[in-house]
């Protein structure tokens, strides 16, 4: 590898650095839509909660309880997906991350060995 080429490569960003940032940034807002969503919900979770074993067992078919508790069942059911993509991509920034540290370590052991080989000639 040359050294002019070396400097080049070294003061161009990598592909992964970049990713790996809008990969993180797209986990966050993700995770923050989650959180918005699944705050009222805690409210509805704790009204639910709040009332007897007895109560909510012997809710009749129809009554208000039965339908908060269908609430609670159908927002979860798309909440937690939800919740899973974000921290997908946020794991996925972190390898994009570890790939950048490893491709950089690899270009400045090129370059170390390409300048060192040209000082002993």
């Amino acid at each position: 590898m040359e050294l002019a080429e070396i400097k080049k490569r070294v003061h161009e960003p990598q592909a992964t650095a970049i990713l790996a940032g809008w990969s993180l940034a797209i986990g966050w807002i993700v995770l923050a839509i989650y959180w918005l969503l699944a705050f009222p919900l805690s409210g509805v979770i704790r009204e639910y909660f709040l009332r007897s074993k007895a109560e909510r067992d012997g809710a009749a078919v129809g009554s208000a309880l039965l339908a908060t508790l269908n609430q609670i069942q159908v927002t979860s059911a798309f909440l937690e997906p939800l919740k899973f993509v974000g921290i997908m991509f946020i794991i996925t920034g972190i390898v994009f991350i570890l790939l950048t540290i490893l491709k950089t370590l690899k270009l400045r052991a090129a370059a170390m060995a390409t300048l060192f080989s040209n000082r002993s000639r």
